[in-house]
């Protein structure tokens, strides 16, 4: 799951957790993400920032690292908001926007078909 560590992600990482997934959670924030892990021992997590470009092959040596071979739920949840008009957005914060919204969970997804089994869930928040 990304965006792991608050809102409706912390939320949805609770839950699940306390009906007996294992969820690995991805987000930018390490500390966030071990306080998380120290309340929900069950709770396993990878450090990565959707905006960089290289974030597919951090989460999929971490995927690998981990143990994971099926993921039988993926949540896109991470989001990314400037809090100003948009007419007033500069091109580069456009573009983080619309890499983090929208580019970020269609490429993780796409990554991750090899270990989404027939029958797995994706959702986009």
């Amino acid at each position: 799951m990304t965006g792991a560590t608050g809102g409706i992600g912390r939320l949805l990482v609770e839950g699940l957790v306390g009906r007996g997934y294992r969820i690995v959670g991805v987000a930018r924030n390490g500390e966030k993400l071990r306080e998380l892990q120290e309340k929900l021992p069950a709770f396993e997590y990878i450090i990565a920032d959707l905006s960089k470009e290289d974030f597919p092959g951090t989460i999929l040596e971490e995927l690998e690292r981990l143990g994971v071979e099926r993921v039988d739920l993926l949540i896109n949840n991470a989001g990314l908001a400037v809090r100003k008009p948009l007419l007033e957005h500069s091109r580069e914060e456009l573009e983080n926007l619309f890499r983090v919204n929208t580019l970020a969970p269609v490429e993780l997804t796409r990554m991750l078909l090899p270990v989404l089994p027939k029958g797995s869930t994706v959702v986009f928040i």
